[in-house]
């Protein structure tokens, strides 16, 4: 504007001057061409193109007027020529064309000396000295704007993935409910993107996320904007004028099917509508965030009991593979004496007690399978846990004396009760002891201590045999796993499942050639 508002006062300075100063070879001509380079000027933005017209115009204007003091406007329609180009041969050379054209016309009015000369000469170095200057100002103008624009951009936008942040996507969220507009705001949470990054690293779940932005876009090709909202977070805040809710809700679950198939990533995701199920923004945002707790809710149970569901076939499978090798080999020992007797004219009565032996043995592996996985009748009553204990000492003192062995009892607190089912509880500490009797070689002490450790009651078995190695602690409560030639693996198992049916806990510590100790642990009662 003030570019135009310059020429048009040199123009109209110029044609008084050369009116007064009677040098006009031809005055319709000066007014014609004036008005025609004042028309160009003004009409630039309508046909930027007209340069060279108005390089002709302005030549043309000069030529009428005849006289001098042309270097100023020349020089305004250099510094314009310049400001154009964004190069500075070409500013320079649109410069040079100026001053050539501007020495040109006046010599054909001005005769040509020395003075002339120098003055034409000036003029060349004051035009290319203007292009110079405006061409680097201007430069620095456009390198200032594009970092201002670079900032404002990186301001608002993540830098990335390239959407909104968090902080533009409340913005702009609050400026689209002022203003009413028909909404769904979408909260999507990419839930196993941080175990990703602990697998795999930072640039793999970085890969996701780009991924994932581009594949939002892909989706949501004419939502109001998407948001990185958070660090595995994105808000997709789409238009409702043309599309329904079960449109929206149909691409918010295909986008979840194709992530999950792509990236291996579980997303939960929470759609909100405006105004319909809203008022305001904080509406919006709580209402999306209870959605996606509760899907995220709804997804750990179902993985939950996908796990649970997995542990059991686990067990079961387990549970299988060991009763069969271990009543295989009864099995094949009948078959091989029922083989040998149908060659002896099926006169069994030599292998009568190795066949009923084994037999004996298929009935017991059955019996404690039985027991290990089929639940039973529990009868929980209140019960002094030292009674268990002396009745243990009755049961098992007779076979610690024949096989030469000693029993001691250290009852370090009275009156401890316990709530568990008697006859079970006497099972699991008559196989603990008899384990220990088993486990010491030579004649050793067997210890039963009784102790109270905060609210619970304390029982260890303590015996001076082998001990356990250490590897082979993490195992002996799995079932089938024995240490012992005859053992069917089972009894420990069972132990400690009857330990946790009522409420405790059975723990072993050993050392090789010092002894083991199991720990059993059960919660106290109130003697009321």
């Amino acid at each position: 504007m003030l570019f135009r508002l310059a020429i048009t006062i040199f123009v109209i300075h110029i044609s008084l001057s050369s009116i007064l100063l009677n040098t006009v070879c031809h005055l319709p001509f000066l007014f014609v061409s004036g008005g025609l380079l004042l028309f160009l000027v003004w009409m630039e933005k309508m046909y930027p193109r007209l340069w060279l017209l108005q390089l002709l115009t302005l030549a043309l204007f000069q030529w009428s007027s005849m006289v001098n003091g042309f270097t100023p406007l020349y020089l305004f329609f250099v510094g314009k020529e310049a400001y154009r180009f964004k190069e500075l041969g070409k500013s320079i050379a649109a410069a040079f064309t100026y001053i050539v054209v501007f020495a040109t016309i006046r010599l054909t009015y001005d005769p040509f000396d020395l003075s002339h000369a120098l003055v034409i000469l000036s003029d060349i170095m004051a035009a290319m000295a203007v292009a110079a200057a405006v061409h680097f100002i201007v430069r620095f103008e456009r390198e200032k704007h594009d970092l201002d624009r670079r900032y404002d951009f990186l301001a608002k936008h993540d830098a990335l993935t390239g959407l909104v942040n968090f902080q533009e996507c409340h913005i702009r969220l609050q400026e689209l409910v002022h203003k009413g507009a028909s909404l769904c705001f979408i909260l999507i949470d990419c839930n196993d993107l941080k175990s990703l990054n602990s697998d795999y690293g930072y640039e793999a779940g970085n890969r996701i996320l780009l991924r994932t932005s581009q594949l939002l876009h892909d989706w949501f090709p004419d939502a109001y904007f998407i948001s990185r909202y958070g660090g595995d977070e994105f808000v997709v805040v789409s238009r409702v004028a043309d599309k329904t809710a079960e449109s929206i809700n149909d691409s918010v679950i295909r986008f979840a099917g194709e992530a999950k198939q792509s990236f291996g990533i579980e997303v939960t995701y929470g759609c909100v509508f405006f105004p319909g199920e809203a008022k305001n923004k904080e509406d919006i945002l709580t209402i999306a965030e209870k959605r996606v707790a509760s899907m995220k809710r709804e997804l750990w149970l179902r993985l939950e009991e996908d796990m649970l569901r997995s542990e059991k076939l686990r067990v079961v499978g387990e549970l299988a593979a060991g009763m069969a090798h271990e009543i295989r080999n009864p099995i094949t020992a009948v078959k091989g004496f029922l083989q040998i007797s149908k060659e002896n004219d099926y006169n069994i009565e030599r292998w009568y007690d190795i066949l009923m032996h084994e037999i004996s043995r298929v009935s017991e592996l059955t019996s404690e399978l039985l027991q290990f996985s089929k639940p039973h009748m529990t009868k929980f009553r209140v019960e002094l846990i030292s009674d268990c204990i002396q009745r243990i000492v009755y049961l098992t003192e007779s076979e610690a004396l024949l096989k030469g062995h000693a029993l001691h009892v250290e009852i370090l607190a009275d009156s401890l009760y316990v709530r568990i089912d008697r006859d079970k509880m006497i099972q699991v500490l008559l196989n603990l002891v008899k384990n220990a009797f088993d486990a010491m070689q030579e004649s050793g002490t067997v210890t039963i201590r009784l102790s109270r450790q905060k609210d619970n009651a304390m029982i260890e078995v303590i015996d001076t045999g082998r001990g356990i190695p250490e590897s082979e602690l993490p195992h002996i409560f799995l079932p089938f796993y024995t240490t012992k030639e005859n053992g069917t693996g089972l009894g420990l198992s069972i132990c400690h499942k009857i330990v946790e049916d009522q409420g405790g806990t059975l723990t072993v510590t050993s050392e090789e050639k010092k002894g083991t100790t199991f720990h059993l642990s059960l919660p106290l009662v109130t003697e009321t």
